[in-house]
């Protein structure tokens, strides 16, 4: 099998799961779930309905544009600035040391924050592509 099919795969395989992952978080805090509502509180929100409903629908349109070729990469770009501002904005709101339930989500959304880097790293338009070979030319 050729390199570039399994790297396709991959990606493949990665947009759907993070599609799924980002429309079932972002449908969570959509209907406005109990466990979405304490993890708003936990981060220092209070009980910002409003603010849980824009992240939520920029978790689904982001995870349903993720399965869409032509908005993949904006829509990667977009989610992982989502997620960077939110996790700093976290990260000053709350109190140290942090409590075990807030490093448990960070974790995984750090990982999460790896994957979409990869993926827009991957499909970087070819204009950008271009200009790095250039450069590594020049040199």
């Amino acid at each position: 099998m050729k390199i570039a099919t399994v790297k396709n795969i991959v990606i493949w395989i990665l947009f759907v799961l993070l599609a799924i992952q980002f429309i079932v978080q972002g449908g969570q805090k959509l209907i406005g779930s109990a466990y979405m509502q304490k993890m708003f509180v936990l981060f220092g929100y209070g009980h910002s309905s409003w603010q849980m409903f824009v992240v939520g629908m920029i978790e689904v349109v982001g995870g349903i544009t993720l399965l869409l070729p032509r908005f993949r990469f904006w829509s990667a770009i977009s989610l992982f600035v989502m997620l960077v501002i939110l996790m700093s904005d976290v990260f000053h709101r709350v109190t140290w040391p942090l409590a075990p339930e807030i490093k448990n989500i960070l974790i995984p959304a750090s990982i999460t924050l790896a994957i979409l880097l990869l993926i827009v790293w991957f499909l970087r338009p070819n204009s950008l592509k271009k200009k790095i070979r250039s450069e590594k030319e020049r040199r």
